[in-house]
C-alpha cells in the first residue's frame, strides 16, 4: 500500500489532482487523515490593502 500511495501522491503532483480524487482513490481513513493533514497546514497570511490613501 506504501508503493501504491507513493506512486499515486506522484501522479496528483504530476496531473493537479483535486482533493475528491485523493479521498476516492484512498481508503476511507487514509483520506480523512489525508484531509486532516491539508487543514492542519497554516495558511499563507494575506496583506490587506490599504484604501486609506486618497487619489492623486
Amino acid at each position: 500500500m506504501a508503493r501504491a500511495r507513493e506512486e499515486f501522491l506522484a501522479l496528483r503532483a504530476k496531473y493537479q489532482l483535486g482533493v475528491g480524487d485523493v479521498v476516492a482513490f484512498f481508503p476511507e481513513e487514509e483520506g480523512i487523515a489525508y484531509l486532516q493533514a491539508l487543514l492542519a497546514q497554516p495558511q499563507p497570511r494575506r496583506r490587506r490593502k490599504r484604501t486609506d490613501q486618497a487619489p492623486d
